[in-house]
Parts: structure tokens; C-alpha cells; sequence
């Protein structure tokens, strides 16, 4: 992970510089390791912060709250990610569903889980709207579990909602195995309002660190749990624990 940041570190991309520690901090919220992720998110949001990319700052924001949440740091876990999606809508993005999929299985960990299956209804809305059902069988799971955390005699319910998520499961996984990975830098450089000027080399040092990361992580991703509250090993990419948050599971 070390020679990663040092490949961002040798560009002389200040969006690279930034994008690099958020990419380290997704990796360290696979893993489960909360105190790293929220290390590397730290730095990427000084670094944004300096450089002045506030379109990235509902990502980092989100793995800031979701490592907390990782060490049991519900509350400040909670504010966090609330504050991301603050920052999404800020700068005219849609809240990402792996965010309010945490936020909603977070707010059920801590006794709160009306609030939990109202953040979960933007979350349906989302995938409604783009189709896209990547995180689809983990909104469907959280929602019955909120619902049994509500009601423990709502069983019928709560089995449909699992029952769904189940189904959902193989339009996941393809959705996943389709997904152009070697894009994403070139998607987030644009995010940024990365310059004409050398956007060619920048583009070309955020996909070897994008690369490595990928490439250096592999190994444990597969068949692992996505570790990120409320989040399936099916949908495989970004926030944060290792058993209870997923409530079960987790770019």
C-alpha cells in the first residue's frame, strides 16, 4: 500500500494526490481495518481541502464516517456519513447507495431504526432511477432487518424483503463483473476538473495507483465480505465492519 502512495506522490497531479489516499482508504474499508481508513481518509480530505476538489468530498467524507463506524464509533460514524451525503447534494451528485445503505444499517445498530428504513427509501429511489442493482440484495437485507429490529413479530415482512435481496443477488453479480474498473480513474480525474494540460500523464499515474491497489488487494477480496456496514460481499467495492455491521453482507 506504501508503493502505491508513492506512485501518486511521483505525479505532479495534484488530483492524483488526492484521489490516491481515497482509493488506499476504500481498500483499508475492504479489509475491515477502521483505523486506517479513517488515517488515509483524513489525508485525502486535507488534501482536498488544499487543492479545492469538492466533488470528491462526498467519497472521503463517506469512508471518513464509514471507518469510524468500523471501530465502533456509531455516532460520530453516523454524523459523518450524514454529512457526506450533505456533500454529495452539495455539488449536484446523487448520494452513492453504498453510503445511505450504511448510514441506514448504522442508524439500526444504534436503536434507530424507523430512521434507518426512511434513509433506506432514497436508497430504493436511487436504484429505481438508474436501475443500476449492484447494491440492491444489501438494501433489500438491511430493510428486513430494520424491520425486525422494529417489530420482532414482523416476520413475514422481513423474510419477503430477504427473499427479494436473494433474488437480486445474480443481477448483482453481473452488474459487478461488468463494471469497466479501468474507467474509474478517468472518471474521477474528470470529476475533479482535472486541466487539458498533462491530463495525459495524470490520467496514466491515477490508473497504475488505481491498478496497484486493485491489484494488491485481489487476493483477499475474493470470496471476503465487502466489511463495510450494510454492505453484501456481492456488490465488492467502498465503508466498514467486519461482522455486525454488514448486518449479516462489503468504489
Amino acid at each position: 500500500m506504501r508503493q502505491m502512495l508513492e506512485v501518486a506522490q511521483r505525479s505532479s497531479a495534484p488530483y492524483v494526490l488526492a484521489c490516491a489516499p481515497c482509493f488506499v482508504a476504500s481498500h483499508d474499508l475492504t479489509r475491515g481495518d477502521g483505523a486506517a481508513a479513517q488515517k488515509h481518509a483524513e489525508k485525502a480530505m486535507a488534501l482536498i481541502d488544499a487543492f479545492g476538489f469538492e466533488s470528491l468530498s462526498g467519497l472521503v467524507i463517506a469512508n471518513h464516517g464509514a471507518g469510524l463506524i468500523a471501530q465502533g464509533r456509531y455516532e460520530e460514524g453516523i454524523a459523518g456519513l450524514r454529512r457526506s451525503i450533505s456533500a454529495f447534494r452539495a455539488t449536484g451528485a446523487t448520494p452513492q447507495t453504498w453510503v445511505l445503505c450504511s448510514l441506514a444499517a448504522s442508524l439500526g445498530k444504534v436503536g434507530r431504526p424507523q430512521q434507518g428504513l426512511q434513509v433506506l427509501e432514497e436508497g430504493f429511489g436511487t436504484v429505481a432511477r438508474t436501475g443500476a442493482q449492484l447494491y440492491g440484495p444489501s438494501l433489500h437485507r438491511v430493510k428486513g432487518e430494520l424491520l425486525l429490529a422494529l417489530n420482532p413479530s414482523d416476520i413475514a415482512d422481513a423474510e419477503q424483503c430477504f427473499r427479494t435481496g436473494d433474488r437480486n443477488r445474480p443481477a448483482a453479480k453481473r452488474e459487478n463483473r461488468g463494471v469497466t474498473r479501468h474507467d474509474e480513474p478517468r472518471a474521477i480525474a474528470q470529476q475533479a476538473g482535472a486541466p487539458r494540460s498533462g491530463a495525459h500523464d495524470a490520467h496514466r499515474h491515477l490508473r497504475l495507483v488505481h491498478r496497484g491497489l486493485r491489484y494488491r488487494g485481489s487476493e483477499r477480496r475474493q470470496g471476503a465480505d465487502r466489511r463495510t456496514v450494510g454492505i453484501d460481499s456481492d456488490a465488492g467495492a467502498r465503508s466498514a465492519t467486519t461482522t455486525t455491521p454488514p448486518m449479516r453482507r462489503s468504489a
